[in-house]
Parts: C-alpha cells; sequence; structure tokens
C-alpha cells in the first residue's frame, strides 16, 4: 500500500519535472496564504524564468522541505550583498518567508483558472494588484508603520478583490 504523503510527493515531482521540460505547468493550488486573490481549488499556470530573473511582485513557486509554495516576491536584495537575496511573503500572511536562492525558484504564476474565469497575472488587472499587494506586503513588514491602518488597507483591498472575482 502506498501512503497518501507518497503519493502527493509524486505528484508535486512529476510537477516540477513537468515544469523543468515544458517550462510551464498546472498545478493546484491549496491553503489562505494568498487569499483573495488565490483560492482553494483554483489552477494555477506556471511558467518557469527561463533566461529571466524574478521581478519584485512576482508570485513564486518555490520548495521548502517537501512542501511546494506559492507566495510573492517582496523585496530582492543588492546584488552578492545578502547569500539568499529573495524574499517572499504571502498575501494573506503577517511574517516574510525566510530567503530564498534563485535555485530555489521553480517558476512563477502566470494565470489562475477559476472555474470558467481566466485571471491573468500579466493584464492591466493583474499588474494593478500586483502593485497594490506587494506594496501592503512590504508596508506591513515596516515596524515604524501603524500596524493597524496597514490592515484597514489591506482589508478594503481584500473586500474589493473578493467582489470583483
Amino acid at each position: 500500500m502506498i501512503h497518501t504523503d507518497a503519493l502527493q510527493q509524486a505528484a508535486k515531482e512529476l510537477k516540477c519535472l513537468e515544469l523543468l521540460q515544458n517550462n510551464l505547468a498546472i498545478f493546484d493550488y491549496c491553503g489562505m496564504s494568498m487569499f483573495p486573490l488565490f483560492r482553494e481549488g483554483d489552477k494555477v499556470v506556471i511558467q518557469s524564468y527561463q533566461n529571466q530573473l524574478p521581478k519584485i511582485g512576482d508570485v513564486i513557486v518555490f520548495q521548502r522541505g517537501n512542501q511546494l509554495v506559492l507566495h510573492r516576491l517582496i523585496k530582492i536584495a543588492p546584488q552578492f550583498s545578502e547569500p539568499k537575496p529573495y524574499l517572499t511573503k504571502g498575501d494573506n500572511c503577517a511574517a516574510a518567508d525566510l530567503p530564498l536562492n534563485f535555485s530555489d525558484i521553480l517558476g512563477k504564476a502566470i494565470r489562475i483558472d477559476r472555474g470558467d474565469t481566466q485571471i491573468r497575472l500579466n493584464s492591466l488587472y493583474g499588474w494593478t494588484l500586483k502593485l497594490l499587494l506587494t506594496f501592503l506586503s512590504q508596508l506591513e513588514l515596516k515596524p515604524a508603520v501603524e500596524s493597524n491602518i496597514v490592515k484597514k488597507i489591506k482589508n478594503l483591498t481584500f473586500q474589493q478583490i473578493q467582489k470583483e472575482m
């Protein structure tokens, strides 16, 4: 008998292999860390970076232990200033993740499929959300900023996203 964990791990490895071979793969999203833009049951189209570098605001997929994580890139340290220059955070999380190397990053989300709806993250709407959610995530980590104000703005933004989707 094969354990569910072993099946899930094998499925993740196949998806990662598909991404490496085809530069494109579709992953099932689960969790609440990127709510409300990403929701449980969404299909997320991931594209490898190929000859590009990640940009602040990209929603990236990386492996942390045996988990695949989909979070927003909120900071890139200047070249060679830090051993792991990429900092990510879930839109719906209070704290940032541990820093990453480029080699940890599998690709970036380019589209969300939710039922009959497609949300293209490189469209004007996706680009606007990217800027706003990145700004809020960065602001949330600054100690001098009044956290209640940021939370109110974030909640209003999340409510508006939920209405539109």
